[in-house]
């Protein structure tokens, strides 16, 4: 059960949502993507369409990539991030990718190596989905979600 905003922002964002992850807290999401075209892109902590985290990674020049983070919040786009990946970024990988979230600290692996941390205690709970913009394409498979104990 997904739901869609097929309007997007101003960046022709398109945000896919799981409906039943409406109000988690603290889990770990881990999924298989490769990026089609341009970027693999994901939300957590979604109350809606206005109000999320978002990351994404994404090819920057030929054999480069990078990864990005930032919070959506009453619509406007803030804490941006973007640093270089040290991975393969070679067209057709697919790459396993694990978001941690646990409190107001998100870590993101790759291939089972860290590549991102950061704090922000702005969305509590919501949903977690895949993002796209403009010209960005991406296959997932795989998802799955653990808890810790005690979590919702």
């Amino acid at each position: 059960e997904w739901a869609s905003d097929p309007a997007g922002s101003r960046r022709a964002r398109q945000i896919t949502l799981y409906r039943p992850s409406a109000h988690m807290e603290d889990y770990k999401m881990q999924f298989v993507g490769q990026i089609e075209s341009k970027a693999l892109g994901w939300v957590f902590r979604a109350a809606d369409t206005k109000n999320y985290y978002g990351m994404k990674i994404e090819y920057d020049k030929p054999g480069s990539m990078v990864i990005e983070h930032f919070a959506v919040v009453d619509g406007r786009q803030s804490s941006d991030s973007q640093r270089p990946l040290a991975v393969d970024a070679r067209p057709g990988t697919a790459y396993r990718v694990a978001l941690d979230v646990s409190g107001p600290r998100f870590t993101v692996s790759i291939g089972g190596e860290p590549v991102d941390f950061w704090t922000d205690n702005r969305l509590k709970v919501g949903a977690v989905g895949f993002m796209n913009e403009r010209d960005e394409r991406a296959i997932t498979s795989s998802v799955q979600f653990s808890f810790p104990q005690g979590s919702k």
